[in-house]
């Protein structure tokens, strides 16, 4: 035998120390059902968490959805921070957003009948 062969290893039975009673043997099975089913309980509700998070979602897409088309029907603009009361009442929140004023370059006037044609009768 070389020196990295080891000698095989003699398969060996575990030593029994003792052996447990039909009662606690019994109460042992029904502990470990119990737990199984626990488990399984808990797999259970993960599952309907998951669900009732995304109808939570969903509902606050909705809600999203129904303020904005509000805002837009009541001027609200853009950006402006507001809730809506137990009545129903739109109530800023916070300070107005500005509003930028664009500069308006001034339109002349079109000319009247006659003014400024430079075509010959």
């Amino acid at each position: 035998m070389s020196d990295n062969m080891q000698p095989p290893v003699e398969a060996t039975q575990p030593e029994v120390l003792g052996e447990l009673t039909p009662e606690e043997m019994q109460q042992v099975l029904g502990l470990k059902r119990q737990a199984d089913q626990i488990l399984h309980q808990i797999g259970v509700h993960r599952v309907q968490e998951h669900n009732l998070i995304s109808q939570l979602q969903q509902t606050e897409q909705g809600t999203t959805k129904v303020l904005k088309a509000a805002g837009v029907r009541l001027g609200i603009p853009e950006g402006t921070q507001w809730s809506v009361t137990s009545e129903g009442k739109a109530m800023l929140v916070g300070p107005r957003p500005q509003m930028v004023t664009p500069t308006l370059a001034p339109v002349p006037d079109p000319p009247k009948d006659g003014e400024g044609d430079d075509s010959e009768e």
